[in-house]
């Protein structure tokens, strides 16, 4: 959100308005519209962007994902939804980005939709599931614990239902 921050203190600079009254309004800025929110769960520290999800906006938030480490939250974890509406580029943008969540430091790549499961990938790091439902019952029955998790997908693929179970 960098460039919307220096955007928002621009046009305060602009309007007069004073440099610590603008930095201590976007410091109380909570944005709850699940877009690269960072949030905190009893078990875990999540990243969750399911409001959009494109192949550059996925290639960044797995490399952001991977630049940061939390020693208190010692596991990595990717939890990826399709990208929809990619056309005729789908199922190779879907192996592109898989393979970069292959090549990062998590441990565990969970993906959910009918792009990634054409993929084809089997290893022992990688789960599928065809729908946010059977993400959630293996969440329930595999909780994930003391790890730092992205949580990103297209809106319509509705990750944001899982949540409740990191």
């Amino acid at each position: 959100n960098r460039f919307s921050i220096a955007a928002a203190l621009a046009v305060g600079d602009y309007f007069g308005v004073e440099r610590a009254e603008a930095l201590a309004a976007i410091a109380e800025y909570v944005p709850s519209n699940n877009r690269s929110q960072s949030q905190k769960t009893l078990r875990n520290l999540l990243t969750v962007d399911c409001y959009n999800a494109n192949p550059s906006s996925m290639s960044v938030a797995i490399a952001n994902h991977a630049a940061v480490n939390y020693p208190q939250y010692p596991h990595k974890v990717l939890i990826l939804g399709d990208m929809l509406e990619l056309g005729e580029w789908s199922r190779e943008e879907h192996e592109r980005i898989l393979a970069e969540a292959l090549a990062s430091d998590a441990e565990r790549v969970l993906l959910v939709g009918g792009c990634f499961g054409s993929c084809g990938v089997e290893q022992e790091r990688v789960e599928h599931f065809e729908r946010v439902e059977a993400l959630c019952d293996y969440l329930t029955e595999s909780p994930i614990e003391n790890a730092f998790v992205l949580v990103k997908g297209s809106r319509g693929i509705g990750l944001e239902r899982a949540l409740e179970k990191l």
